[in-house]
C-alpha cells in the first residue's frame, strides 16, 4: 500500500511539473526555448501517465493477491 501511495504521489508531482513547464513555455519569447520547454512538459506528462498506470496495476494485483482463496476454488 505504501508503494502505491508513493507511485501516486510521484505521478501527481510529475503532472504538476508538466503543468508548470507548459505555463513557462507560454511566457518564453524565444522560439527554441519555448519548444524545448514544451517538449519537457510533454515528457513529464507522459511519465506521469506511466507512473499512474503502474500504481493502478500494482493496486489491482495487490487486491487480487490479498484475497483468500475459497476451499472449493481451483
Amino acid at each position: 500500500m505504501a508503494e502505491d501511495i508513493s507511485l501516486v504521489s510521484l505521478a501527481a508531482w510529475l503532472h504538476r511539473q508538466s503543468e508548470q513547464a507548459m505555463a513557462a513555455a507560454e511566457f518564453d519569447a524565444e522560439e527554441y526555448g519555448m519548444r524545448a520547454t514544451m517538449e519537457t512538459a510533454a515528457r513529464l506528462a507522459q511519465a506521469s501517465r506511466v507512473v499512474k498506470a503502474a500504481a493502478d496495476y500494482e493496486r489491482q494485483n495487490q487486491g487480487n493477491a490479498q484475497r483468500p482463496f475459497a476451499a472449493n476454488q481451483a
